[in-house]
């Protein structure tokens, strides 16, 4: 016996012992069709984020009006789930959630520039060491 016939009968025993006859993208009978690949394919009802720059404006509109509104206020307001919400802030608009507001996670180079020139401020500074 090769391995692929000892394989083959490994997968037949446990895959009617398992019950799992629901899924048939993994049932022996495809294995032995030649589906030798075991990723996880696309399955219908999966989530996909789709977006657009009107979803994402909108997102950020919405977080500058309140600062302190929750994804799941958004997702409501908006019609759209959770994790797209989600994806939106964190990945696309680059925020983060300080002291429960919504804030940008990098400074704009306004920002920067002001902070350095605080930092190299004497009297700002002699203040702050006293």
């Amino acid at each position: 016996m090769d391995v692929n016939s000892v394989n083959n009968e490994f997968l037949r025993f446990h895959w009617r012992k398992s019950g799992h006859f629901e899924d048939p993208d993994i049932s022996p009978e495809r294995y032995e069709a030649g589906r030798v690949n075991i990723k996880d394919l696309p399955r219908p009802g999966e989530a996909h984020i789709v977006t657009n720059s009107a979803t994402f404006s909108a997102v950020n509109e919405l977080i500058r009006q309140n600062r302190r509104i929750t994804r799941h206020g958004i997702a409501d307001e908006l019609s759209i789930s959770k994790g797209t919400v989600h994806h939106i802030i964190h990945k696309k608009l680059g925020y983060g959630k300080v002291c429960a507001q919504w804030v940008p996670k990098y400074l704009s180079e306004m920002q920067k520039t002001a902070r350095m020139g605080v930092c190299l401020d004497p009297s700002v500074t002699q203040e702050f060491l006293h």
